[in-house]
């Protein structure tokens, strides 16, 4: 420090002396000497040379740089470590300065910490870190919850006739530990079946009855062959079993006397027996009908007849004193309305039918309040020719919604005092009729025992049956539905007969095949009836 302080002192005065000097004197062509080391410098501190001109003595000086240490190498003095950064020196070997760096810090050395699966009883570890020099934790280790047992069925095996079973266990899919043990299951032993035989016919083998297992289907009888008895059927007459309809093959059948063998043959369908329905001409009060074409014997029609409406009444009015008469003058219905003062103008309507008589239109509440069917309207027991006690049953049929579908009616008559049910006929007045379809009934049923003939209020509106009534030669007064439970075939089978009539004052008509629509049931099973015969139960349809 003193000798910088001293060198500066030197450079001022060397400037004042010259600044003096050249204010004092005129510009010279200076001719310096050699420079000449006024201050050494050494390694951090620069020195200072002059030189001087040799003609007006000015001085000139000049920085010498320092010349900067001359460190050698870096020694090691405290290592590094993977907790704490190391040190390390050198030295100036001209000034012998010391200069110290640090040496970074080393890396942990990673060391894996192993983790374990967790079981189904015990909890696990995730895998971790750690510096293997000092033991610090890099990485923490986290536990893994126990994940229970899974459950797997062991499946169970029935027993059988000879072999053991098991019941349904449990195990855990993962450890294989056992949680419900399956437990042995007895043999069964065989279950005996009859496999029955078969009688011997006139030509063909019978069998002895067998045995079997029910179970595993094992033989415990077997069957024995029995040969035939003559090697040729006695057949019986050919019987009819339903008669052939127009669209419908018929069927007969024989039987063998011997064995019971049944063969069977079809009967060629009826051809239509084409009937032409005249026109009908249309009066003042009932409606007429185009000709139509229809079958006879099966009720199909092939031209459809239409219905011409009701020309309606065209009256001529006379007036007398305390009346007034008026007349049809196309059919010459008349009637009269009475007055006590002088005759009024008046014209009754053109279209509208005569007035009813009093005696032909029964009063509404006499019919509300008839509690039993009426004359015609009973069920008769023919062999007695006596009215039967029976009792009425009402069913309302409800749609999804709960809505009113339909109204059905029952008619259940009792046995006689046999506990029988022979023939029985349900008389149908048109009155009652009209009764029920006011009422809304869909369908009547008709039950004996159990023997049920369902009556559809539909087929009493078909053209077929208009076209009967049309032709009859007395007034018809209603119908007569027979049935008879216990009928016998000519062939001597039991079965049901059926028969439904169209009745006038004298005489019945048998209008079965006209009207379609008539189910038997026997037994529960379905019978669509076509005619007027005995349906046999092993011909009905399911």
């Amino acid at each position: 420090m003193k000798k910088i302080s001293i060198l500066a002192l030197l450079l001022i005065a060397l400037s004042l002396a010259v600044s003096f000097g050249a204010m004092g004197e005129e510009v010279c062509n200076h001719n310096f000497g050699q420079w000449n080391i006024r201050v050494p410098a050494d390694c951090e501190t620069p020195g200072v040379q002059v030189r001087i001109c040799s003609i007006c003595g000015r001085v000139e000086e000049e920085a010498i740089p320092a010349k900067g240490h001359q460190f050698g190498n870096w020694n090691e003095r405290v290592s590094a470590t993977c907790t704490a950064p190391g040190i390390q020196v050198r030295i100036c070997g001209v000034c012998g300065k010391v200069e110290e760096e640090a040496i970074p810090q080393l890396p942990h050395t990673e060391e894996i910490l192993p983790g374990k699966a967790a079981t189904c009883t015990e909890e696990g570890l995730t895998e971790g870190k750690r510096c293997s020099v000092c033991g610090e934790i890099l990485v923490a280790q986290e536990p893994i919850p126990m994940s229970g047992h899974t459950e797997e069925i062991l499946p169970g095996k029935a027993a059988t006739c000879m072999e053991t079973g098991l019941t349904e266990g449990k195990r855990c899919s993962v450890c294989g530990e056992i949680l419900v043990a399956q437990e042995t299951i007895p043999m069964n032993g065989h279950t005996e079946e009859i496999l029955p035989g078969k009688a011997a016919t006139c030509t063909e083998e019978g069998l002895t009855e067998g045995k079997r297992c029910s179970v595993c289907g094992a033989i415990l009888v077997a069957q024995e062959t029995i040969p035939p008895t003559t090697g040729a059927h006695t057949w019986s007459a050919w019987t009819l079993v339903r008669a052939a309809t127009c669209e419908k093959e018929g069927l007969e059948q024989r039987k063998c006397t011997v064995c019971d063998a049944v063969e069977e043959k079809t009967l060629p369908a009826a051809e239509h027996r084409y009937t032409t329905r005249p026109a009908v001409n249309p009066s003042c009060e009932f409606p007429g009908w185009t000709a139509g074409v229809y079958c006879t014997l099966c009720g199909k029609t092939f031209v459809a007849t239409e219905q011409i409406p009701a020309l309606g009444h065209n009256y001529s009015v006379e007036k007398h004193t305390n009346y007034t008469e008026y007349t049809c003058e196309r059919c010459g219905n008349t009637y009269r309305t009475y007055h006590s003062a002088a005759p009024v103008e008046e014209k009754p309507p053109q279209n509208e039918p005569s007035a009813p008589s009093q005696e032909s239109v029964p009063a509404k509440e006499e019919v509300a309040e008839e509690e039993s069917m009426g004359e015609f309207q009973s069920i008769v027991f023919d062999e007695m020719n006596d009215a039967v006690p029976y009792q009425v049953e009402r069913e309302t049929i409800l749609d999804a919604s709960g809505a009113v579908q339909e109204n059905w009616l029952s008619i259940l008559p009792q046995p006689n005092a046999m506990g029988e049910y022979k023939l029985y006929q349900l008389h149908i007045s048109f009155e009652l009729l009209a009764q029920w379809q006011e009422e809304e009934i869909a369908l009547v049923k008709f039950v004996l025992g159990n023997v049920e003939l369902d009556i559809p209020m539909s087929l009493f509106e078909t053209e077929n049956l208009q076209w009967v009534m049309e032709d009859l030669q007395d007034e018809a007064i209603g119908y007569i539905i027979t049935l008879n439970p216990q009928a016998v075939d000519q062939n001597g089978d039991k079965g049901c007969f059926v028969r439904m009539d169209v009745a006038t004052q004298f005489s019945a008509y048998d209008i079965t095949s006209i009207v379609p629509g008539l189910l038997l049931w026997q037994d529960g099973m379905e019978t669509v009836v076509l005619e007027s015969a005995v349906y046999m139960r092993e011909n009905a349809t399911v």
